[in-house]
């Protein structure tokens, strides 16, 4: 075995079972859209009926996710973000 292969951390693959403790705790058809948009890591095909996905792709989009929420939201203690207030005479325009 060479020294090159002895650093490289061996690809672990995760059925759709082991997603949640990988911090995904989604349902098949929310994977399957998500997959589908291009946001969640693509499967792999492991047989005709079993299929699994990239441990590391799973735990980098979950990082991915948590370090999106701190950017949504700012950094924790933050002032929350403002809405935008609506003058009394724009309600009533729409009432009617």
């Amino acid at each position: 075995m060479t020294l090159t292969n002895q650093n490289k951390p061996r690809p672990k693959l995760v059925l759709f079972e082991g997603l949640a403790d990988l911090g995904a705790p989604l349902g098949r058809r929310n994977i399957d859209r998500l997959e589908r948009d291009g946001i969640f890591p693509r499967r792999l095909r492991l047989s005709a009926h079993r299929i699994a996905w990239v441990e590391s792709e799973v735990v980098d989009w979950v990082r991915a996710k948590i370090a999106s929420r701190s950017e949504e939201v700012g950094e924790i203690g933050s002032k929350p973000r403002r809405r935008a207030v609506r003058s009394v005479k724009a309600k009533k325009r729409r009432a009617k």
